[in-house]
């Protein structure tokens, strides 16, 4: 908790609200100037993201909906148009494919500058988007702040001293994260867009961060925040106990290997697989279909490893619901 799961916490909390802010600013002026920091700070700020995520599907994070709010993707704009206009969704309440970064990439990038502009000053619903995006903004930085300050009261104690293996245990709740954020790596940033899930039907549009272009960024980023959670490495980069050493300790061997050394190569093949697919990710999986697939595949054989093999030699169980195509 003290050297992966707060220090995460501490460093996005900031970095959001740097984002927050260089979007308000731009509202509050319209000046295209401040629309490139705030692009530029949304940038940063999403591959921050990546290294909190893992920790948003158990205890605070998962009590605030954390990952519902900031990074179900892709946007839905038919969906949020409808809800909010129609309905008269506030932005302050999860909802599915309509809040969080995912919202905010359409609006700060989709069409470049001039269609942004037009959007969000010139348009007839202008305002109403305007107001959408501050009570956005406010509700997720609400969230992630409740959930920081929880890590480093209450809930942090309360963590460290549940022990044993069991169902809700500390240990059980950090290898389940791991796995379904993983599995989220897979399926979601490179399984759906390439089409293996769904009949050999591309689908561009649902990549991470379509409209800024920045989807093989994330998905790296996201690739090494598993690694370092799996690692026990924290912000400073300093080497401590992760789920590497329990699992190294427990000694469990696969074909005369260790798992752990296992594990850590399969990381290695699932880096140099994705670090084919040329960038943008929208592009590549119709221009290098054959590679995005082939590293879907390699971040499925990891799946095996971490969680079929590790939750055996750990006896702990894979509690989290699968979704539906999911097959490893």
């Amino acid at each position: 908790a003290d050297e992966l799961i707060i220090p995460a916490f501490e460093a996005f909390v900031p970095e959001f609200n740097n984002l927050s802010e260089s979007v308000i600013d731009y509202l509050d002026s319209g000046d295209e100037s401040l629309l490139i920091i705030a692009q530029e700070s949304f940038k940063t700020t999403y591959e921050s993201w990546q290294s909190l995520e893992p920790f948003t599907f158990f205890g605070p994070g998962d009590e605030q909906l954390l990952y519902d709010n900031f990074n179900l993707f892709p946007f839905d704009r038919d969906s949020f148009y409808l809800k909010y206009f129609e309905l008269g969704y506030n932005g302050t309440l999860p909802d599915v494919y309509v809040k969080g970064l995912p919202a905010l990439d359409y609006f700060l990038f989709e069409g470049g500058e001039e269609s942004v502009n037009e959007r969000l000053f010139l348009n007839e619903d202008a305002s109403q988007l305007q107001e959408y995006i501050r009570a956005m903004l406010a509700d997720m930085l609400s969230r992630v702040s409740d959930a920081n300050e929880l890590w480093k009261t209450s809930y942090r104690d309360a963590f460290v001293a549940n022990l044993g293996r069991a169902d809700g245990s500390a240990l059980a709740q950090l290898h389940n994260a791991f796995n379904q954020h993983f599995e989220g790596v897979k399926r979601d940033r490179v399984g759906l867009p390439s089409g293996v899930l769904s009949l050999n039907f591309t689908a561009p549009t649902v990549v991470e961060a379509y409209h800024s272009n920045i989807s093989n960024e994330l998905l790296y980023a996201a690739l090494s925040a598993s690694k370092r959670f799996f690692e026990g490495v924290g912000y400073d980069e300093v080497d401590r106990i992760g789920l590497k050493e329990i699992l190294r300790d427990i000694d469990f061997e696969k074909a005369g290997e260790e798992l752990s050394s296992l594990i850590s190569t399969s990381y290695d093949d699932c880096f140099a697989a994705i670090a084919l697919i040329t960038d943008p990710m929208s592009q590549a999986v119709d221009t290098q279909n054959d590679i995005v697939v082939d590293a879907y595949l390699t971040l499925s054989d990891q799946v095996i490893l971490t969680k079929t093999d590790m939750s055996s030699a750990m006896c702990v169980e894979i509690t989290y619901i699968d979704k539906p195509i999911d097959t490893d």
